[in-house]
């Protein structure tokens, strides 16, 4: 996810970037471009932590080839080597119907954006996740031995903060890790935009493992707010917030392969795609932006209606692109060489191997993932990991950077007044 992991995220207006990318005048309302900012420390992620991550990340339990892999395997982060005993957390605030905001973890964020809070204004830099809907960050009440060289929140400092009295937060993962802590309202500041009383999740304690990389600080997120963890009600987004002031209430994202991308907020910009977009409604109302998929093409194949993609979770904090079994194996069936790996609970392919095109449909749109995209890393002299992966264990498919990273997205609220369902855009998009 790394082009994206647990978010891809952005960079400020004033940031370089490789892109280009033209914003429009501001007429009815705020638009702005978000380009990401790149962790010159990052030193990647192997597939299997990736396929680990994913399920924790939803406290899915872990299907018995993925605990194998992990006893037997000797490429996976040494951390997870618990789970194969404990499971998953016995947590039940950690279920599917909440929305997680996913930790930093080490050098494995690759982008983040910088977001200023209070005042005057703090600068920390967070990942943006569409797979949360929290917004938390290292303070100075996390202990001082857990910040390391964080880059932290002092509410102390800021002449806006006002203490929620009687509002917390907790999130805990699938490997027993997790953060908690008090909730502030404080001014937020991202791109042209602010809000003068965002709630902060000021962290007052959080694992070990979440200190040991000063890169991230924590988590934007970018789902819905019915699904955060503040206790004992739920708080808005910050783009829940802002939306008033963007000329239109939507967000895209443009996420590369091997470089940064890009956010926009308050308008779609047509130079990002080509062709026309294809949008479905959000099925669901819960914490994720969910969707239905009509049918998938493998190559040059038959496009085949399916059934077993109804639920579909479009998220850039997860790296794979994960379906179920029958997607996956019809997939590598039509890559000569590729099998599956116990070590890795994966699919592997000769890196040589030629890759089929992977479609999907929206009505009579057509999502196309290149061959090449497919790639996500070499294991050995020979062998590369597959991005798309199984989802066994997981309630829903998941639409993660490797499909991402080759589709234009939009993510759009519907004006309130028309009482219509939020929907998700697509459309594809020069590539590299």
């Amino acid at each position: 996810m790394h082009y994206l992991t647990y978010l891809n995220c952005l960079a400020a207006v004033a940031a370089a970037s490789p892109l280009a990318v033209a914003e429009p005048a501001n007429i009815d309302g705020s638009t702005f471009t978000l380009r990401q900012v790149e962790n010159k420390d990052f030193a990647g992620q192997t597939g299997l932590d990736e396929l680990v991550w994913a399920y924790i990340k939803y406290n899915a339990e872990l299907p018995a080839k993925v605990r194998e892999a992990i006893v037997i395997g000797k490429h996976v982060n040494a951390r997870f080597k618990g789970l194969v005993q404990r499971g998953t957390t016995d947590d039940k605030s950690a279920s599917f119907g909440t929305v997680q905001a996913f930790p930093p973890r080490n050098v494995d964020i690759q982008y983040v954006v910088p977001v200023q809070i209070g005042s005057p204004p703090q600068t920390v830099f967070l990942n943006l996740d569409t797979g949360s809907g929290d917004l938390w960050t290292f303070s100075s009440e996390t202990p001082e031995w857990q910040r390391g060289d964080h880059r932290i929140y002092s509410p102390e400092l800021s002449n806006t903060s006002v203490l929620q009295d009687g509002l917390t937060w907790r999130i805990t993962y699938g490997d027993g890790s997790g953060a908690s802590g008090n909730v502030y309202n404080d001014r937020v500041a991202l791109g042209k935009t602010s809000f003068a009383a965002q709630a902060i999740e000021s962290a007052s304690q959080v694992s070990p493992s979440f200190t040991r990389d000063s890169f991230a600080s924590g988590i934007l997120g970018l789902g819905f707010g019915r699904g955060n963890t503040v206790k004992p009600r739920p708080v808005k987004t910050y783009f829940e917030n802002v939306m008033p002031a963007l000329a239109s209430p939507v967000f895209t994202s443009n996420l590369q392969a091997g470089r940064p991308g890009n956010y926009n907020f308050g308008f779609v910009a047509r130079n990002e795609y080509t062709g026309r977009i294809g949008y479905t409604p959000v099925t669901k109302r819960n914490p994720y932006w969910e969707i239905k998929v009509d049918g998938t093409q493998i190559g040059g194949g038959e496009y085949n209606k399916t059934t077993t993609l109804d639920r579909v979770i479009v998220d850039t904090g997860t790296t794979l692109l994960m379906l179920p079994d029958e997607h996956v194996d019809a997939y590598y069936d039509q890559v000569e060489g590729a099998r599956f790996s116990p070590s890795w609970a994966a699919y592997l392919f000769p890196c040589d191997a030629t890759l089929p095109d992977w479609t999907f449909g929206l009505g009579d749109y057509r999502g196309k993932l290149p061959g090449r995209y497919v790639r996500y890393n070499q294991v050995n002299e020979t062998h590369c990991f597959g991005g798309i992966q199984s989802s066994a264990g997981i309630p829903f498919a998941i639409f993660g950077a490797a499909l991402l990273k080759a589709q234009f997205a939009v993510f759009d609220y519907v004006e309130a007044d028309r009482e219509v369902q939020p929907r998700v855009g697509f459309a594809n998009k020069p590539l590299r």
